[in-house]
């Protein structure tokens, strides 16, 4: 996992200071031929707190980038890439997943789609990555 800048690395910090389940998720991914880049967006619409795109295949590798929401308290920051975080594990899981193309037909067999997913189109959800943000933040409450 690679923070894009210092907001980014703040949020990943906290993250693994603060909660076994993101360590998880990261160490998981270390493991993978996934690599997530981490940015923090004042742009996202008010219905997304974080999202993951698919950037590139090269060699033996796979990459996506996470932008999270600015406007998000830091602990919500850090359960949303969490839950994106969740979102690579299942593309690590799946080999087949090369391009943004597949990786919609992959999530279209096996997520929920589109109205159910935040009423947007072209968006995905999973409840293993629904249930991974609320684990987090309820690791990161005092």
């Amino acid at each position: 996992m690679r923070a894009l800048t210092p907001a980014a690395t703040a949020i990943v910090a906290r993250g693994l200071e603060r909660s076994a389940s993101f360590r998880t998720l990261v160490q998981r991914l270390d493991r993978s031929d996934v690599i997530v880049y981490v940015k923090d967006d004042r742009m996202l619409t008010r219905a997304l707190a974080a999202r993951l795109n698919f950037m590139a295949s090269a060699g033996d590798l796979r990459y996506v980038i996470v932008h999270v929401a600015r406007r998000l308290t830091a602990s919500q920051q850090v359960a949303s890439l969490g839950h994106e975080l969740q979102h690579a594990i299942e593309i690590a899981e799946r080999p087949g997943i090369v391009d943004g193309r597949s990786l919609a037909d992959e999530y279209a067999a096996f997520a929920i789609v589109g109205a159910l997913a935040h009423g947007i189109p072209n968006t995905f959800e999973t409840y293993r990555a629904m249930t991974t943000a609320q684990r987090i933040l309820g690791e990161l409450m005092p």
